[in-house]
């Protein structure tokens, strides 16, 4: 990770999320809500401590 750039980065956030896309369209319907709740805790959890370490490293 320390040579990758903002575009690398990109990438690999753009695969991750057609991969979820595509598992979530397999699911049947009754799962669906179960599977939100599941995805949208997961985000917070990884993403918002990822996008303060962002924030208080570059100070913007």
């Amino acid at each position: 990770m320390r040579h990758a750039d903002w575009k690398d980065l990109v990438m690999i956030k753009l695969c991750a999320c057609a991969a979820g896309v595509m598992w979530g369209l397999a699911l049947p319907k009754k799962l669906h809500k179960a599977a939100a709740f599941t995805v949208t805790a997961l985000f917070t959890a990884t993403y918002l401590p990822e996008i303060m370490k962002f924030f208080k490293v570059n100070r913007l």
